[in-house]
C-alpha cells in the first residue's frame, strides 16, 4: 500500500490528484462538516446498496460514480446555500 501511494505521489498525475483532493478537503471542512452530511452520505450509500440491480437496470452507470457524483451535487448545493445565506447576513 505505502509503495502504491509513493509511486503514485511520485509523477505529476499523481501530485495533481493529490493537489485536487486536498482542495475538495478543505471545502467540504468548510461547508459540510456536520451530521446531516454524514446522514446523507450514509442514506445515499444505502440505498445504492439496497436498490443497486434496479439502479443498474435503469441508469446504466457505475453505482460507485454514481455515488460520488450524487455526493458532489450535493456539496455544490450546500455552497451554494451557505454562500448566499452569508451574503445576506444570516450567519
Amino acid at each position: 500500500m505505502f509503495f502504491f501511494f509513493v509511486t503514485i505521489c511520485n509523477d505529476e498525475e499523481g501530485r495533481l490528484i493529490v493537489w485536487i483532493g486536498y482542495q475538495v478537503g478543505k471545502i467540504y471542512r468548510k461547508y459540510c462538516w456536520d451530521i446531516i452530511c454524514i446522514m446523507m452520505a450514509i442514506m445515499s450509500t444505502a440505498i445504492a446498496i439496497y436498490f443497486g440491480k434496479w439502479i443498474k437496470s435503469i441508469i446504466p452507470m457505475n453505482l460507485i460514480l454514481l455515488l460520488i457524483l450524487v455526493h458532489v451535487v450535493y456539496i455544490g448545493i450546500r455552497c451554494y446555500v451557505k454562500d448566499w445565506r452569508e451574503e445576506r447576513g444570516y450567519y
